[in-house]
This record gives structure tokens, C-alpha cells and sequence, in this order.
């Protein structure tokens, strides 16, 4: 049996939300703050933007009627003009102080980099306890952990 997913169009929620303009890391940045590592992890969370909660006032702008009756987010669905600035910002947070230059993140896609095997364990220990923190969950097929050679963002980096 095949797996169904639904989709809604929030056009008329997007026309009328204040954008927030929050950056996302530019791409060509973070591939170039990798060179001369050797080791890298790469994370992918699992459905990245349903572990995001909704505030209780912003639940209401996701409401759809399902023919059953009328349902709202808890968590934020994709289609939001803001759940990306949203889930950068959150991503932000829980790496506070680890991000730069031996941790980035675009979205819900991490990578782990250091010149040192060492190194690298301890960084990719301290991301991982923080994940764990603020109860983000990974999904396991989509993680590359302790390699030379890591697809990021679809580009390939190695060592």
C-alpha cells in the first residue's frame, strides 16, 4: 500500500501575513567554510517543520475543513511563506554558539565538519545533545555520519 500525503495552499494566508525576512545561510557560503576539513556528519530531521510548534494565535490561519469537520495545525505545515525563516530561526537557537565554523545549518539540514577525527566526534556529540534537548528527532536514512565524503545541499564534499 502507497503512502498518501495532502497538501493545502495557504495563497490567501501568504498574501496577508507580514513577511519576515529572516536570512537563510547562502549556499556557496557554506561550502566554502568547508574546506580543509577532513571528516564531516551530515543530519537530516525527520519532517523538520511538523516538529515546530504553532503559537496558539497563529494555529487559527492554518484551519482546513476536511469534510469531517474543521482542523488546525498544532505543528507548521509546509506552504507558510514564513516556515522557513521560521525553522532557521528555531534551528538557530538550539546550535546557539555552535554554529560557524565547524557546524552549519540550512534549514532542516545539518553538517558536521573538522579537520580531526577527534575533533569531529566531539562536535558531532555536542549537536546531537542538543538536538536531543529541544526533542528534535533525525531521520536515520538520511544521516551520514563520520565520513570523508558527504553529499550536502546536492553538492559532494570531500576531503
Amino acid at each position: 500500500m502507497g503512502r498518501y500525503d495532502f497538501v493545502l495552499i495557504y495563497c490567501r494566508v501568504n498574501n496577508v501575513t507580514n513577511k519576515d525576512a529572516f536570512p537563510l545561510s547562502r549556499i556557496d557560503d557554506s561550502l566554502d567554510a568547508l574546506s580543509g576539513s577532513q571528516w564531516f556528519s551530515t543530519l537530516d530531521l525527520r519532517s523538520g517543520y511538523w516538529q515546530a510548534e504553532m503559537a496558539n494565535v497563529d494555529k487559527v490561519n492554518t484551519a482546513s475543513s476536511m469534510g469531517t469537520g474543521l482542523y488546525e495545525f498544532n505543528v507548521m505545515p509546509f506552504g507558510l511563506c514564513n516556515a522557513p525563516g521560521t525553522f532557521q530561526r528555531l534551528m538557530e537557537k538550539v546550535l546557539r554558539g555552535l554554529l560557524g565554523r565547524t557546524r552549519l545549518i540550512y534549514i532542516a539540514d545539518i553538517i558536521i565538519y573538522a579537520r580531526t577525527l577527534e575533533e569531529h566526534m566531539s562536535r558531532l556529540n555536542e549537536v546531537m545533545t542538543r538536538l536531543r534537548e529541544a526533542g528534535l528527532r533525525l531521520k536515520p536514512s538520511k544521516c551520514e555520519l563520520i565520513r570523508r565524503e558527504v553529499n550536502y545541499l546536492g553538492f559532494v564534499k570531500f576531503s
